[in-house]
């Protein structure tokens, strides 16, 4: 792999795009302080995921974008991209490897591989192992010689790591302790669901065998129900039969009394019939009665009106002949005027003839001075017309010649204007393309953003999983711990009680304390488990020792026991008293103590009050401790008689002899249970500690999990504004493309409408010369008819004045003859007048003399009618008489059927009694039928909802026997109180109990699943030891070799060394310095010169760097602090390791600069804004170039 070129835009002070390109193996950026020369080394950790702003010179991270000067405007973004080659094809593009980072002004950042989205995760993990990255050796900075000697020992590590190549077994450990972790944790969450199966399936055993009896006592009830239903069935059955043949017998007793009273119906019905048919005829023979009656009553009153009618008729007759001698005297003027109107009319037609004779010779002379008029007009007119269309024409082609010309002006105009437009559209048309792929860069950027926000919500997830994680694990840790501190409380409070209550002591030592307590016997010290107290792990071989003494009271003198030993006699249980004043110490112990054997005093591990030593020393001063029973009998002989061997077993070899085994029981515990209660004092004492610890712990993860929780809400805001900006700039793209789109389909349209124009506007000019030529014609012509107009005007005005002349004399005549025409009509109006008032006068006098004649007719016709309906009265009084008496006589046949209808109805009345008796005593014994009908059919519903079984079907093999019922009812009782003790019973909890019992087996694989999981992933971090160890040891032991032969090189001599830190795993030590110039003695870093310290780190770095070199290096200014002699050194040292690597130096050093191939030069020609001067060196000549 090598570094091929670096290119910086608008990153700090490089405003413009600059490009580094690395073609040698040396190569040497100088310049002035202030220049930016070492903001080419921030580029490359900025890239290679540098986050900490201090390290880049930086307040915040946008600082890095070029924040404008006098000048220039600030910009908008900075990137940085760096360029590999020889670079395996899996991670690179034709063996070329390109890493990119961009920041906005909004903060937001993107890494990109080969112009590609991706996260910063990505970038590390292609460069693991390579010695390239931000804490890496590849980048050796002014600041960092001296950190790298002044960090911590086991911060010196990293380089160390780097070099070994072990960072990406470390990270593949961390990764495996993760899983490990998640596996313990799903072990105990697996745990804790097998233990609450378990605790289920312990209840759903009880609730199972709860639903077995309960589905046994069902059934039997059942079986029970079933009886007493089918019995019920049985009894409702055979009462139904029954019923039913009683309702049989009455309802045909009721069908006999029904046919009695139907016949009895159907008389009467008769005899209603016959009185309805009398009556009948009785209301006719009425109603004829009245008819003729009313007839009467009509004949009288047309009488009346006929003769009323007379006497009209009468009166119209007379004046119908006054009328007629009226209208004759009338006729007879208007004949006479009638007559005189037509002597006027005879004399006045004379005159009008001759008068119309004159008008017509005189419109013959008119018509004759028209025609001429007119044929002159008629050639003027054509005259003109053709003038007229000369003129037209003229003026036409004039126009049209000035319209072509406007025309032509116009298209040149258009012409102008689509050249305008395609130009704006071309333009257009770029500016747009310039915009789609602007907009695509800033989509792009906007999806590396969206990436980048991506992954550190990812990473913040990872970290609250983490946390939560680790709380969990806290919380199972302080349920355990505060679960052992209850039961340590517990224990505790069970002990203490037995203490306060004197559990192991008979009643008369209890007795005896208690008195004490209330402050009698004073002479009384205790019992000797009160007094003394043994180291834990000693107790019980003390309570072995003193087996059958612990419980003894202690006195201070014999003669105190003698004062109250009466009382003590008498009391219930036996005493045993230690007198103070009575010990003596067995010399024997001291002898054995002397004589060297592998043995301990047990009295050494029981302490008590000074006053009580001496009874320690009796008590236990001759007994020993020993590793074993078989040790004790082989040194027992060696020791005199009196002398006890006890192991750590509780096994006592007493006087060489006997062996005992444990306390004895009487009063046995006492000590041991005092030992005991400080023990659990202690350890709930530290239980406190540990637990409070937790909680601390567990509120500063949760403090932590909120301030990542607020980070992780405020990537979520800005992925929302990212997605809005990435939709918006998409929405952009679609219109900008669209308009392309719109653009290339109208750009050949202008082009041919262009063409188009420049064809019209040569066919205009053609078509102007060929006018001009015909508008010269035309002008010829128009001479010519202006002449033959004038003449043709003189003879039309000569006719004009003849035609008016005759028209006047026409208009009197025609005056003349209107007057006579006026008379006659007037005069022939009049007779038709007189003709028209003599017609009407005759027709007046015609329609009178019918109208008389009719009414003489009437007259005879009302006389007669008067007489006809006299004799019609006279006829209907008589048969009105007759219709009376046939009346009288129905009447009283209507009489005797009423009397025999009444008879026939109360003999019916009486039977209708009976009948509805007998029809209430089927209704009754209907309702029993339907009623046991519902009964069985509730029963067999009944029986169907209760025991799903069908009673019909059941009932056909029914064999009616005698049932002691009164059992059968005691037996249903008493299931029923038996089911409703069992209570909520929950019968799926036989198929449950299946299912859990095959779950908690599921969950029991699970479980081993997880612990063979949980082995490999332990046996995976246990072989990433192993083989770290050993590559570390490996490269640790080159590095120290190379650093030794370095650092003499560089120094002309002396020693120095690098040291692991003793008793520390290999994988967590630390890294000492030690240096040792010539001439000097050793010294620590710390105690160094700044050159010294300089020429002591570059060694070091070159030893790691030989170890394994990074495809390049960057060394910014590590040289400052050296003098010329030792800036000599340092060059031959960058020299020999030129073919491993690239070497770009940032320096101010001629000496430095004299060993590169080539210079990069920057300056800051505009202040502000960095630029670069590149030099290369040749054999013979030197370029120089500016970029």
């Amino acid at each position: 792999m090598r570094l091929e070129k670096i290119i910086l835009n608008g990153f700090k002070s490089f405003a413009d795009k600059t490009e580094f390109k690395f073609d040698s193996s040396i190569t040497a950026i100088v310049g002035p302080n202030g220049c930016g020369k070492s903001n080419v080394v921030d580029a490359v950790k900025w890239v290679l995921g540098e986050q900490k702003k201090k390290s880049l010179r930086s307040s915040q991270m946008t600082d890095v974008i070029f924040n404008g000067s006098a000048n220039r405007k600030p910009s908008s973004m900075a990137e940085v991209s760096i360029v590999f080659s020889g670079v395996d094809s899996k991670a690179g593009n034709d063996g070329f490897l390109q890493i990119s980072r961009r920041i906005y002004k909004n903060g937001d950042s993107v890494y990109l591989i080969n112009d590609k989205s991706c996260r910063l995760k990505d970038i590390k993990e292609l460069f693991l192992n390579t010695g390239i990255g931000v804490s890496a050796y590849s980048i050796i900075e002014q600041g960092q010689i001296s950190q790298l000697l002044t960090a911590s020992k086991l911060e010196r590590r990293l380089i160390f790591e780097e070099a070994a190549g072990i960072s990406k077994f470390k990270a593949q450990k961390v990764e495996a302790t993760r899983k490990l972790e998640k596996t313990e944790q799903n072990l105990l969450r697996v745990a804790d669901i097998v233990e609450e199966v378990s605790r289920r399936l312990r209840s759903v055993k009880m609730q199972a065998g709860k639903a077995r009896n309960y589905v046994e006592y069902r059934d039997r009830l059942n079986e029970l129900k079933m009886s007493y239903y089918l019995a019920e069935y049985d009894k409702f059955f055979r009462k139904a039969e029954k019923t039913k043949e009683k309702y049989q017998l009455v309802n045909d007793k009721y069908h006999e009394l029904s046919a009695i009273i139907s016949r009895d119906d159907a008389l009467s019905a008769n005899i209603k019939n016959d009185i309805s048919q009398t009556e009948t005829e009785l209301n006719r023979s009425d109603n004829m009665l009245i008819a003729i009656t009313g007839r009467i009553e009509q004949n009288l009153e047309k009488i009346e009106y006929l003769r009323k009618r007379s006497e009209e008729l009468e009166h119209r007759k007379n004046t119908a002949s006054q009328r007629i001698s009226q209208l004759e005297e009338q006729i007879l003027k208007l004949s006479a005027n009638h007559s005189a109107i037509q002597f006027k009319i005879q004399q006045n037609k004379g005159s009008f003839d001759e008068h119309q004779q004159m008008f017509r010779s005189l419109s013959e002379m008119l018509n004759q001075a028209e025609t001429g008029c007119m044929e002159l007009e008629a050639q003027l007119e054509d005259a003109k017309n053709a003038s007229f269309e000369v003129v037209r024409r003229s003026s036409q082609i004039s126009n049209e010649i000035n319209s072509s010309g406007t025309y032509r002006e116009n298209l040149d105009a258009q012409k102008l204007n689509t050249s305008k437009r395609i130009e704006n559209l071309s333009r257009q048309m770029k500016s747009m393309e310039e915009d789609r792929e602007r907009l695509k860069k800033l989509i792009g950027e906007n999806e590396g953003k969206e990436s980048y926000l991506r992954e550190q919500f990812e990473t913040y997830n990872s970290k609250i999983s983490e946390i939560n994680a680790g709380v969990a694990s806290k919380n199972e840790k302080l349920a355990r711990l505060r679960e052992e501190k209850s039961g340590c409380m517990s224990e505790l409070a069970v002990l203490r009680k037995m203490e306060n209550e004197s559990e192991g002591l008979n009643s008369s030592l209890q007795e005896i304390l208690s008195e004490k307590a209330e402050g009698k016997h004073p002479q009384i010290c205790g019992i000797v488990a009160e007094l003394i107290k043994a180291e834990p792990g000693y107790d019980r071989l003390v309570e072995c020792v003193l087996s059958g003494m612990t419980d003894s009271l202690v006195v201070e003198s014999f003669n105190d026991y003698l004062e109250n030993r009466k009382k003590f006699i008498e009391m219930e249980n036996s005493l045993k008293f230690i007198c103070l004043d009575s010990l003596k110490p067995d010399e024997t112990a001291e002898a054995v103590i002397n004589s060297g054997l592998a043995v301990s005093r047990l009295s050494d591990h029981v302490t008590s009050e000074e006053k009580y030593a001496g009874l320690i020393k009796c008590l236990l001063g001759n007994t020993f401790i020993t590793d074993s029973i078989e040790n004790a009998r082989k040194i027992s002989n060696e020791l005199p008689s009196g002398i006890n061997l006890i192991t750590m077993d509780s096994e006592m070899l007493i006087n060489g002899c006997t062996v005992t085994t444990g306390p004895d029981t009487a009063g046995s515990g006492l000590i041991s249970r005092k030992s005991r209660i400080n023990e659990i004092e202690s350890l709930t004492a530290e239980l406190d500690a540990k637990i409070a610890e937790i909680l601390k712990d567990i509120e500063n993860s949760s403090d932590i999990k909120e301030q990542i929780s607020a980070e992780m809400s405020e990537i979520q805001n800005q992925l929302f504004t990212v997605n809005n900006e990435k939709n918006e700039l998409n929405t952009q793209l679609e219109v900008i493309s669209s308009g392309i789109s719109n653009l290339n389909t109208d750009l050949p349209s202008m082009q041919k409408e262009l063409e188009s124009i420049s064809a019209q506007i040569s066919e205009s000019l053609e078509k102007e010369q060929s006018l001009k030529q015909e508008l010269a014609k035309i002008d010829n012509s128009k001479n010519v008819n202006d002449e033959q107009i004038s003449t043709l005007s003189e003879r039309l005005e000569e006719q004009r004045a003849v035609r008016s002349e005759i028209s006047n004399r026409l208009t009197d005549a025609r005056v003349k003859l209107a007057q006579a025409s006026v008379t006659s009509d007037n005069l022939k109006q009049q007779a038709v007048n007189y003709e028209s008032q003599i017609r009407r006068s005759e027709n007046s006098l015609e329609s009178t003399r019918r109208e008389m004649s009719g009414n003489d007719e009437l007259v005879d016709e009302t006389t007669r009618s008067i007489l006809y309906a006299e004799s019609s009265v006279t006829d209907l009084y008589y048969e009105k008489e007759k219709l009376q008496s046939a009346a009288m006589a129905v009447k009283e046949k209507l009489a005797g059927m009423h009397s025999e209808l009444a008879e026939v109805q109360e003999r019916l009345r009486e039977r209708n009694s009976l009948h509805s008796d007998m029809a209430q005593q089927i209704h009754e014994l209907d309702l029993s039928i339907n009623e046991l009908r519902i009964k069985t059919e509730d029963l067999i519903t009944r029986t169907g909802e209760e025991l799903q079984i069908n009673l019909l079907e059941s009932y056909q093999d029914y064999q009616s026997r005698e049932i002691d019922w009164a059992a059968v009812t005691a037996e249903i009782k008493e299931l029923k109180e038996k089911i409703s003790r069992l209570g909520n019973v929950n019968l799926d909890a036989i198929d449950e109990l299946e299912d859990l019992q095959k779950r908690e087996d599921f969950l029991t694989e699970q479980v081993g699943d997880l612990t063979k999981s949980r082995n490999n992933l332990q046996q995976i971090i246990d072989k990433i030891n192993v083989e770290s160890r050993e590559k570390f040891q490996e490269t640790f032991n080159l590095v120290r070799d190379n650093f030794r032969s370095i650092f003499r090189k560089l120094f002309g001599g002396g020693k120095a060394d690098i040291q692991l830190e003793e008793d520390v795993d290999i994988l967590e030590a630390g890294i000492e310095i030690i240096a040792q110039p010539p001439g000097k003695g050793a010294k620590t870093i710390s105690l160094l010169s700044g050159g010294e310290k300089t020429m002591t780190a570059i060694a070091l770095q070159f030893a790691v760097f030989n170890i394994k070199p990074s495809p390049f290096c960057f060394l910014d200014e590590v040289d400052a602090a050296l003098d010329e002699a030792n800036n000599e050194r340092f060059n031959l040292i960058v020299k020999e390791f030129e073919e491993f690597s690239q070497f770009i130096i940032i320096t101010h050093a001629k000496r430095t600069m004299s060993i590169a191939d080539e210079l990069f030069g920057v300056t800051m020609q505009q202040q502000g804004v960095s630029k670069k001067i590149s030099v290369k060196f040749e054999k013979d000549s030197e370029e120089l170039s500016a970029a």
